[in-house]
């Protein structure tokens, strides 16, 4: 049924948008070197590689890494690939893919072939058995500002709720976002703010769960890219140092205790953590002064000293 609505739907959108589609290749061939399309290798279902095509929107030149990747990426624009890229006309080659049955006109987007994190990830969460999309549940929930973790929880949703309901609501919302031109902002009801900070406490989130499935590894990779866009906050630090310890690294653990420490000189569940590490390296001086400190801040942790003592 789903395969039926998507040859359906690409053959009628290309013949009614037959004359833009033209009108946009010929723009890109008289302001810019090189050819009309793009084709990427792309991941497709079952991590199969297949060739994917959009309006060229950049330098012939460009490397070939995921956009927001790439250091000043404004620098590599054609002079009309900006507006191509606010008004997502970029994208509607793409109804070639959907034709050959590559991609659907809803699903996970497809990875770039060298984006591992994002392709390891969805390989776990079994959405690698999903046949990409134009356009996605992630898409209208943030593009590619949303971190790889959140991305593939987006992605793991639809696998797990994909209906024909859930699709045309997708396929609406995305065409008003279009119409509309939003930009990709992470959305309040996910991460509790569109802003850096946001993004970072949900990377947080994700990473703490990490840790209670004993996965310190994953857990290391989302409290690093959360301090990357929040580096002033301690109690990540703090974090993070735990995860260190989980893969058994205490130098690193230190270090960002001594972090967490330098930056929230009142947290006392740092200086309890960093006290258990000086007890592990047989330092029972600086042990003592960093429990007795923790106690000072907060006295809970002033029973734990004594049952260490005991």
């Amino acid at each position: 049924m789903k395969r039926a609505c998507d040859l359906w739907l690409s053959v009628v959108l290309s013949v009614l948008l037959g004359l833009p589609l033209l009108a946009i290749a010929l723009s890109i061939k008289l302001t810019s070197a090189g050819p009309v399309l793009y084709w990427s290798d792309r991941v497709g279902r079952g991590n199969s590689i297949f060739k994917m095509p959009k309006f060229r929107t950049m330098r012939s030149d460009t490397p070939q890494v995921a956009s927001h990747l790439l250091a000043h990426s404004e620098s590599w624009l054609t002079p009309i690939g900006s507006l191509l890229r606010r008004s997502s006309l970029d994208e509607l080659p793409q109804l070639w893919s959907v034709f050959k049955g590559n991609m659907s006109l809803v699903g996970p987007r497809p990875a770039l072939y060298n984006q591992h994190d994002l392709i390891a990830i969805r390989t776990e969460l079994e959405v690698h058995r999903l046949t990409p999309g134009l356009t996605g549940w992630a898409q209208i929930n943030g593009r590619d500002e949303l971190p790889v973790p959140i991305k593939a929880d987006y992605d793991a949703y639809y696998l797990e709720h994909r209906s024909l309901l859930l699709d045309l609501r997708i396929l609406f919302l995305t065409f008003w976002k279009v119409f509309r031109r939003e930009g990709t902002a992470v959305p309040g009801h996910i991460l509790g703010a569109d802003s850096p900070s946001g993004v970072a406490q949900a990377l947080v989130e994700s990473a703490n769960a990490s840790m209670a499935k004993s996965d310190p590894q994953r857990a290391l990779d989302d409290y690093s890219q959360a301090l990357r866009l929040d580096p002033s906050d301690g109690l990540v630090y703090n974090l993070r140092g735990n995860a260190w310890l989980a893969q058994g690294d205490e130098e690193k653990a230190l270090a960002d205790f001594n972090e967490a420490i330098q930056r929230k000189p009142q947290l006392a569940i740092a200086y309890h953590n960093r006290a258990s590490l000086w007890e592990r390296q047989g330092d029972y001086e600086r042990a003592l002064a960093d429990h007795t400190r923790a106690a000072e801040l907060d006295p809970a942790y002033a029973v734990v000293h004594l049952a260490d003592d005991k």
